[in-house]
């Protein structure tokens, strides 16, 4: 009976599981034992959101090449993050100078090009009749300095105590006198230039200019000495007249070159003008010289409606000075132009009131440069005109500046000067005398 009684208290327990929600059996041999209180392992599962186990790749940018950053899980081999670096900014070793470029410390290239030089205003000693004078420039930056030797210039005479004027071209007359400046008795030709005639000088692709005189029939070539050359490469007019040899013969008080502008023209540095720049000289340049010449390369601008417009490139005028007082307004040479259907017709006249005519005019082509070239005879006045080294005309309108005229006046100027407000481009300006 006891046993009976077992066997049923096993069924209702069984049956009471069963019914509470007990589990059921797998068929797949799962154990029964109990849970237990033993910490779980650290092994990392890299699923659900248990945490990968990472290892870390780092590659630090430089200025030459990009860097990264890349964290991947060790167990599952799952690219975890990833972070690019972009190249640094090269690291200078020092900050450029006039002379010196800022190199990078780690990859040697170039961080900023050598800054040039910044050259302040000409410090210039005039030459003398008694020792050479020089023109010193300073750099405003690292204060190194640069030094041009200008020549020791001719004696001047003050007082004339004796004078003989040569009576032909194959004579020679002197002038005799004490120098203004070392008091020194000195000497100085005088001569009677050639007479050449009108087309008879041959200018060379070097620019020397050789012809046959009328007079004498000598033939040669003009021993050209040159007085002032400007190629604008510099700041201001100022600057490049210091530049020159005979320099302290010219002055010119435009210092911040507000009427002559010097800018760029393909692979030339030029001076574009629309309003009058003067440079004064001393007319002693021009004592015992039987020609002077004037040289220049120009071109007007295609581009520009000229209207019925006159522009004038350049002026020769004694009796002018840049204090604005006009000496003697009515004789001058210089180049006159008037637009006429696509070209500009050119002439170099005899005063600077004179209207261009077809019959004394050169036909320019614009948009081009062109090289005019005047001879000016110093004893008669006479104008010989060049473009591009052929004889073109001799202008003989009134107004004869001879070496007389020049050495008359107190005040003489050339200038650049465009009336119209065209601005043609002037460049390679040469003024030559010839003994």
């Amino acid at each position: 009976m006891k046993k009976l009684l077992l066997v049923l208290l096993v069924l209702v327990v069984a049956l009471a599981v069963v019914a509470c929600g007990g589990p059921a059996e797998t068929g797949d041999g799962e154990t029964n034992a109990p849970e237990t209180n033993a910490p779980e392992t650290n092994a990392p599962k890299c699923n659900g959101e248990d945490i990968h186990d990472v290892e870390v790749e780092e590659v630090l940018a430089t200025c030459q090449t990009r860097g990264y950053k890349k964290e991947t899980c060790k167990t599952c081999g799952e690219l975890v993050t990833e972070t690019a670096y972009p190249k640094t900014a090269c690291t200078p070793t020092a900050a450029a100078t006039c002379t010196e470029a800022s190199v990078c410390s780690v990859c040697n290239e170039v961080v900023e090009a050598a800054k040039g030089h910044t050259w302040g205003e000409a410090q210039v000693t005039a030459a003398t009749c008694t020792a050479d004078g020089k023109s010193v420039t300073t750099c405003s930056v690292c204060n190194a300095t640069e030094e041009t030797v200008l020549s020791m210039v001719d004696h001047v005479i003050g007082t004339v105590t004796e004078e003989v004027a040569p009576t032909s071209c194959s004579q020679k007359g002197y002038k005799k006198g004490t120098c203004a400046t070392c008091n020194t008795e000195v000497t100085i030709d005088l001569v009677i230039a050639h007479d050449y005639a009108n087309n008879s000088f041959v200018i060379a692709e070097d620019g020397s200019i050789s012809g046959t005189c009328n007079t004498c029939g000598e033939q040669g070539t003009l021993a050209l000495d040159i007085a002032l050359k400007l190629d604008f490469e510099n700041t201001d007019l100022k600057t490049e007249i210091a530049a020159n040899e005979k320099g302290e013969f010219f002055t010119v008080t435009d210092t911040t070159n507000a009427k002559g502008v010097f800018e760029a023209a393909g692979d030339r540095t030029v001076l574009s003008t629309s309003a009058p720049a003067f440079i004064d000289f001393d007319p002693n340049l021009f004592v015992g010289t039987s020609y002077y010449v004037v040289s220049f390369d120009f071109s007007y601008n295609a581009e520009k409606d000229y209207g019925t417009t006159r522009p004038s490139l350049f002026a020769f005028v004694p009796g002018w000075s840049q204090d604005g007082t006009v000496k003697n307004p009515t004789m001058s040479w210089g180049t006159c132009a008037k637009f006429d259907t696509g070209s500009m017709k050119l002439a170099a006249v005899s005063s600077n009131g004179a209207e261009i005519t077809d019959a004394n005019s050169i036909d320019i082509t614009l948009g081009e440069w062109h090289t005019m070239t005047v001879v000016v005879n110093n004893t008669t006045g006479a104008r010989n005109v060049y473009i591009d080294g052929v004889y073109k005309n001799t202008p003989t309108k009134d107004g004869v500046i001879d070496a007389a005229t020049i050495e008359k006046y107190q005040y003489f100027c050339i200038r650049f000067n465009d009336q119209s407000g065209n601005k043609p481009q002037i460049d390679n300006f040469r003024f030559y005398t010839v003994d």
